[in-house]
């Protein structure tokens, strides 16, 4: 895995914010290797500033990937414990439907983000409908996971069928992605429209907001094996994650909410609002209690059916979550 920069958020002190201190006399905080792309953003900036993960003994350290093989390879081999991601990517892996063929034990052990994923399609200019993308190569993360599939699913909606209408093509990211647009490899892909995208004539052609209603993201997942081996540490990460998302949601906390964000982000206080308001939106931001919802996931699989990757019957959510550690930090998250 190439060099990049660990995130240590642990060591950022965001002024006199916490609800707990270490003395000289507390133990060493537990270190958890955490991967994805760009976190839990807002909770995971207000769970270091309000010391949420100080007062479980948790050294937390996030380290960001390029692509979901990237991810998900880092997490069967140890180099991460947990990671924050889509359902999408745990159930194509654990039904061996990712990169290296093989099915892995993998669970979600916490939800995040609640209702519907706003992904967009952004095309060049000169797509003006979804007929012109017939012949098309559309650029996505990996070809079976990540949002490739809810792209697949979006575009039968409206007629198109993979493989014989149009192509993916396995690129990365979506930084990625979107410097696949701009170079002219593809035509189109789920990225954000930004100032330079629209100078060059992309736009907007379709929105997953419009096609699908729930869709379980941002959600933690872990092998198995390590979180049975690691129960407590989990369940002091889920008790953290749940009371940083539950303060975040509290609309009286908003004032204090959008500083931690200024300074952990290091933005001006209009792009913190827009972060902030992105978190708490009622639509498709953070859900409360970080519960997993078994109607985001039964949508990923029936996405995963209508790109041809999974037949009926489909298994229940129930086979991809483990929710006793979740249960175990809910029985104390008082204590």
């Amino acid at each position: 895995m190439k060099h990049r920069k660990k995130i240590l958020l642990t060591t950022i002190v965001l002024g006199a914010a916490s609800v707990l201190s270490c003395t000289s006399e507390s133990p060493e905080p537990d270190r958890l290797a955490v991967g994805g792309f760009s976190g839990l953003g807002a909770a995971t900036d207000v769970a270091h500033a309000k010391g949420f993960f100080t007062a479980e003994g948790i050294r937390f350290e996030f380290d960001s990937v390029d692509s979901s093989e990237e991810l998900m390879t880092n997490l069967i081999e140890g180099r991460y414990d947990i990671i924050q991601t889509n359902a999408d990517n745990i159930i194509a892996w654990t039904e061996g439907q990712g990169a290296d063929g093989t099915p892995h034990d993998f669970v979600m052990v916490l939800g995040g983000y609640r209702g519907r994923e706003p992904m967009e399609l952004v095309v060049a200019g000169d797509i003006r409908s979804v007929d012109d993308l017939r012949g098309k190569v559309l650029a996505v993360d990996a070809v079976h996971t990540g949002y490739a599939p809810m792209l697949v699913y979006m575009l039968r909606q409206e007629g198109l069928v993979w493989k014989e209408d149009y192509e993916l093509e396995s690129v990365g990211g979506g930084p990625m992605r979107a410097q696949s647009l701009k170079a002219g490899r593809t035509t189109g892909g789920l990225v954000e429209l930004d100032e330079e995208l629209e100078a060059l004539g992309f736009h907007v052609l379709m929105s997953s907001s419009d096609y699908i209603a729930e869709y379980a993201r941002g959600v933690t997942a872990a092998r198995r094996d390590w979180a049975e081996a690691n129960a407590d540490l989990l369940v002091r990460y889920i008790r953290a994650m749940v009371r940083s998302i539950n303060w975040l949601l509290d609309p009286a906390n908003r004032a204090e909410a959008v500083g931690i964000i200024m300074a952990a982000d290091r933005v001006d206080a209009a792009e913190a609002r827009l972060r902030y308001e992105e978190a708490v939106d009622p639509v498709h931001g953070f859900v409360a209690d970080a519960e997993l919802r078994p109607a985001g996931i039964e949508q990923i699989l029936k996405i995963r059916e209508v790109m041809g990757a999974m037949s009926a019957p489909l298994p229940p959510p129930e086979k991809y979550i483990e929710d006793r550690y979740y249960r175990s930090a809910m029985q104390s998250l008082d204590r």
